[in-house]
């Protein structure tokens, strides 16, 4: 509860983002934070919050994912590395997009949308190779929803549902766990 309200008032108010960011930026010089610390995933949920939420409005109105909320989050993974704290180098976040995007390509043949696959490759360039972890709770996440809405007689089984607001939920839910 406390990220969400932190988060919340960082993008409501600007002089509070500033202080923050002096904080952090304290933090970093002094070296009070460190590598795998509860601070490094407020930054990661402050990049993936807005992104993530933006995608499954989109996903769940159009059954469209953007290419730009994709390349915005293979952009901060791959630039987010440059700051002293960051718990992952650059390479692995590159590694777990490719392998990532690759495994996804597979599954988009398998009839998954691309949106979905670009979605999980950005949101690897940024937690790096726990993306495994946030696509199994995404697809158990979704196969509750689809087997709960089959039962209820609200789709069958020809019906397509989005998959973005499940990723964003897996998401949240690994990053908050660790």
């Amino acid at each position: 509860m406390c990220v969400w309200i932190t988060i919340m008032v960082l993008m409501l108010n600007g002089r509070t983002y500033r202080k923050v960011g002096r904080c952090l930026l304290h933090l970093v010089k002094t070296g009070g934070m460190r590598s795998g610390s509860k601070m490094v995933n407020l930054v990661r949920l402050a990049i993936l919050l807005p992104v993530l939420a933006v995608a499954s409005y989109t996903d769940y109105r159009r059954h469209e994912i953007s290419n730009r909320a994709c390349a915005f989050l293979v952009i901060m993974g791959v630039a987010m590395p440059l700051l002293p704290f960051w718990d992952i180098t650059w390479k692995e976040a590159v590694y777990a997009s490719l392998i990532t995007i690759t495994i996804g390509f597979i599954f988009f043949l398998l009839g998954q949308g691309a949106g979905d696959a670009k979605l999980f490759a950005g949101i690897a360039s940024i937690i790096g190779y726990n993306i495994l972890r946030v696509a199994v709770t995404a697809f158990v996440l979704s196969g509750i929803v689809a087997l709960l809405l089959l039962v209820a007689r609200k789709i069958n089984y020809k019906s397509s549902l989005p998959m973005a607001p499940a990723i964003s939920i897996a998401t949240l839910i690994c990053l908050l766990m660790t």
